[in-house]
């Protein structure tokens, strides 16, 4: 969605030497070995072609200035692999470049406001679709001869959440009624170091990452004491943890009485010359000097936030459910992430996944008529 930031992981092999076995070996670590070898192996193999392919469609990667695509480095990957577009709008810059090649295919049908609420089944195959539109609430019936489910994740279903407002996960429950298998329903990940206090507006509240990337911004209990290093060795003003870790990290610390006094953590710049500051946040230091927060002085509480669901629909690796006909793709689905996922595998997967789905069910048309659209 336009709310997906920082970076995509691809093994181009631009930046330093790489390749997909070494992306599929650091994924599978990363997963704390609980991820579908099958489906982790899919998409990485897959990664660089659907980066390009994405490119030629109009996202324009940001490149180096001898032409080679940008790829920096996110906690969990042994690579420097991750391209991006602006590492706080790739997500919105990658979804404009997609909307615009749909917007050049007169063949493809788009329906605004749709609400989908059930998987029709006839003889034991996905045929279509029934829901409403939700202006008028007519009830609409779309007939295919595959479906797709590409609808997100759930995590909006939690107090402290960075998803979007329609991450409900309608998905789930439409596929399992449809006599899918839902598989690791438990595993979900929380974002570490989400924005908790001092209260600001126009901020995103997982934009603290990318900046910690960069700077090294410090993790400090309600005690002024670095801890990162006691969990994983995380050697101050680095930012090698991986996002489990980190979160685990920083609940320990608050169920131990160690916690800040809104029940995080504090994050901390003030090591970092004021120049180092204003060049890495850019704009962003003046909004935040708006509301108060010196970073030159001040330190923000941070603690972790539901951001992504790590379980989901299993699918085989042509994204095919149980049900014929049925697909699905993406968060949705099940397989690359096991119990972690890394940063800049999660557009990775969106895009992999849905070109994979999309692949199939051309190469399967026919179990009904083509898609057809009328009002019931």
């Amino acid at each position: 969605t336009i709310l997906a930031q920082m970076t995509v992981a691809v093994a181009l092999g631009e930046a330093e030497e790489d390749n997909p076995d070494v992306h599929f070996e650091d994924t599978m670590k990363g997963s704390r070995g609980m991820a579908d070898p099958a489906i982790v192996r899919a998409i990485v193999d897959r990664g660089p072609e659907v980066i390009l392919e994405a490119e030629r469609y109009g996202v324009k990667w940001a490149r180096t200035p001898d032409g080679k695509h940008s790829q920096a480095f996110a906690p969990g990957h042994s690579k420097a692999r991750c391209v991006y577009v602006d590492i706080l709008n790739t997500g919105g810059a990658t979804s404009a470049g997609l909307k615009k090649a749909i917007w050049k295919d007169a063949k493809i049908k788009r329906l605004k406001n749709i609400m989908i609420t059930k998987i029709v089944i006839e003889e034991g195959r996905a045929v279509g679709t029934v829901g409403f539109e939700m202006e008028n609430y007519r009830p609409v019936s779309i007939a295919a001869s595959s479906v797709i489910l590409a609808t997100g994740g759930l995590t909006e279903v939690y107090e402290r959440n960075s998803a979007s407002t329609n991450m409900t996960g309608d998905g789930y429950i439409l596929a399992v009624e449809a006599g899918a298998e839902a598989r690791d329903m438990e595993m979900v990940q929380f974002f570490p170091i989400a924005h908790l206090f001092p209260p600001l507006v126009g901020i995103d509240p997982i934009m603290w990452d990318p900046f910690r990337y960069k700077l090294g911004g410090r993790l400090l209990n309600g005690n002024g004491e670095e801890f990162m290093d006691k969990y994983n060795g995380e050697v101050a003003g680095k930012y090698t943890a991986a996002r489990d870790q980190t979160t685990l990290a920083i609940f320990r610390e608050v169920e131990a009485g160690r916690g800040t006094p809104h029940g995080g953590a504090y994050l901390d710049f003030r090591m970092v010359p004021e120049e180092k500051l204003r060049e890495a946040f850019g704009p962003v230091i003046g909004i935040l000097a708006d509301q108060g927060v010196d970073l030159t002085k001040d330190m923000v509480e941070v603690a972790p936030m539901a951001h992504f669901m790590l379980g989901g629909i299993q699918v085989d690796d042509s994204m095919r459910t149980r049900v014929p006909g049925l697909l699905a793709s993406g968060e949705l689905i099940y397989g690359m992430h096991g119990a972690n996922r890394l940063s800049g595998n999660a557009i990775t997967e969106a895009l992999v996944t849905g070109r994979i789905a999309g692949e199939t069910a051309a190469r399967e048309r026919g179990g009904t008529n083509p898609a057809a659209v009328r009002q019931a």
